[in-house]
């Protein structure tokens, strides 16, 4: 951005990015690191009036904004796309499909074929057609990655110590496999005797080898030249297995109650469903096994004090030594941050968390769009969240 700052002084330098935060962050950087002039940019939202942000398209030279902010100003005429010399693209993986940012470059390069894309992203995708989409929306001819080892940024990586701990499942969580074992016993059965499917143990089911398995019956000639009963039967079977195989994962490695919640929703949902959603899943919402799995759970998470995994125990007590060595060494701001994978592991961890106050005082941080119930956690509340 300084290179196209200096080298084309009538033009103009847009930096992009997905979030008011993560914009704001880039603008800090700009003045700090790169030492580009304040006078000469413009950070620019929709809270900004329309008559001001005309101003400044015609004042500015380097602007931070939402590409959504972008694509109304090039729309309404503010921005004028032949003086951008320079477009920066954070979290580049997001321009697929319909997204502002690939609305943005298509609408500039209608009026502009010279002007240089910049796009970045740590994430870009797990498979090559997902980045090449990524690279053919923003136009991009040439790519480079970067990983911890490399040459030019080591020297910038923050060092990191790593030590993997290995738990042994407690004994409740070996009854509750073992029970639920017991009932996914009778379809994973049906689809072995259809020779659909060749795993036998039901407490190694996962999610992706039904998945990829009833992929691979579809398109074998016994899955192909089977009747229409036959053929939906099976993939039923394969349905259902996969749904609650996603369960044994949620016990093993997040604990009972993140399961708990999980089952207990996928019996609430197939339980009111006309005819309780098909032979198949009455049948299983109906065994016996499903009720004392239901009832096992419920009787644990009730008990205030409980938690559902051995590693929690573990997670508690690294944190407050933590403090409590900090505190011998007389440090008052030190904070510890967990991550976890999935929402409802992360209440757990933050339930059990608070049980050790007021040594830890626990908060927790979501994603806006966290959930199907829309429920995350608003920008100014990250924010709180990050600086308290």
């Amino acid at each position: 951005m300084l290179n196209w700052f200096r080298w084309a002084p009538e033009s103009q330098i847009i930096f992009m990015a997905p979030t008011k935060p993560l914009v704001s962050q880039q603008v800090d950087a700009c003045y700090t690191i790169a030492g580009i002039p304040r006078s000469q940019t413009c950070q620019l939202t929709g809270n900004v009036s329309p008559a001001v942000r005309a101003e400044h398209w015609q004042d500015k030279r380097v602007f931070f904004m939402t590409p959504q902010t972008l694509e109304t100003d090039l729309t309404s005429g503010r921005c004028d796309p032949k003086r951008i010399s320079l477009l920066v693209v954070d979290e580049a993986h997001r321009a697929t499909g319909q997204y502002a940012y690939v609305k943005v470059i298509s609408f500039i390069r209608r009026f502009n074929n010279s002007f240089r894309v910049l796009a970045l992203t740590a994430t870009p995708g797990s498979k090559i057609e997902t980045v090449q989409d990524v690279i053919s929306s923003l136009g991009i001819a040439r790519t480079e990655i970067r990983t911890e080892e490399s040459l030019d940024i080591r020297d910038y990586i923050q060092k990191r110590n790593i030590d993997v701990e290995k738990f042994p499942l407690s004994g409740e969580i070996a009854e509750i496999r073992d029970l639920f074992a017991k009932l996914l016993r009778p379809p994973l059965r049906k689809l072995n005797e259809l020779k659909a499917f060749y795993q036998t143990d039901p407490a190694m089911l996962t999610t992706f080898a039904l998945i990829d398995g009833k992929s691979k019956y579809l398109m074998s000639h016994a899955g192909r030249t089977a009747n229409m009963g036959l053929r939906q039967m099976v993939i039923m079977n394969f349905t259902i297995l996969s749904q609650l195989a996603y369960a044994f994962e949620l016990l093993l490695y997040h604990g009972i109650r993140p399961f708990y919640d999980y089952i207990h929703n996928f019996y609430s949902e197939n339980a009111g469903k006309p005819k309780g959603g098909g032979k198949i899943m009455t049948a299983v919402i109906q065994d016996k096994n499903f009720s004392a799995v239901l009832e096992r759970c419920k009787e644990l998470v009730n008990e205030p004090n409980f938690v559902g995994h051995p590693k929690l125990d573990f997670l508690c007590s690294t944190i407050l030594r933590h403090f409590s060595d900090a505190s011998e060494r007389g440090e008052t701001d030190t904070k510890v941050m967990v991550f976890s994978n999935y929402r409802n592991s992360g209440e757990e961890i933050l339930r059990v968390l608070k049980m050790h106050r007021p040594i830890i005082k626990p908060q927790i941080f979501i994603g806006q769009s966290a959930g199907k119930t829309g429920d995350g956690m608003t920008q100014k509340e990250q924010q709180e969240v990050r600086c308290g």
